[in-house]
């Protein structure tokens, strides 16, 4: 796989992607504006599909080696998936989630309204949901009370 050296020449990442800075940090002149949105455009349209998210994440996964997987907000679910896709997943950091939650199936609960529409869970089979008790997984701004069953209250 290809590398480059970042900062002061100590961090060796993947040359993969553009990243998270733009189309123009530390590679140079900024690619031009409608080229740059004719490469990301076939990424960003198009429906959400849970299942191909995660198998390109999980086939990176594969492709760089064990690491943390972070999330936020949609990807939740993706990255949970993701980690029962791939045992290069040794972690999981997720900020805000709020999507496709996993549960075993014949456990998933009803579908949550909120103000983007509906919040619905994903059914796993119970081995492969076994999977992510394996791996430490740190939630971030879980509502209290959120995992409460109608019958608790």
């Amino acid at each position: 796989m290809e590398k480059r050296m970042r900062g002061n020449g100590s961090l060796e990442v993947s040359a993969f992607g553009l990243g998270c800075m733009g189309r123009s940090f530390g590679d140079g002149p900024a690619a031009d504006r409608h080229e740059t949105i004719a490469r990301l455009r076939p990424a960003v349209e198009g429906p959400f599909d849970v299942d191909v998210v995660s198998a390109a994440v999980s086939a990176l996964f594969d492709k760089i080696g064990p690491g943390i997987l972070v999330s936020h907000s949609q990807s939740g679910g993706p990255g949970w998936r993701t980690a029962m896709k791939s045992q290069n997943v040794r972690a999981i950091v997720a900020y805000e989630p709020g999507s496709n939650f996993i549960f075993p199936e014949g456990n998933v609960p009803p579908p949550i309204p909120s103000s983007f529409g509906p919040l619905e869970a994903l059914g796993a089979p119970l081995t492969e949901f076994m999977l992510l008790t394996k791996i430490p997984i740190a939630p971030d701004l879980v509502p209290e009370g959120a995992f409460a069953s109608s019958s608790d209250s």
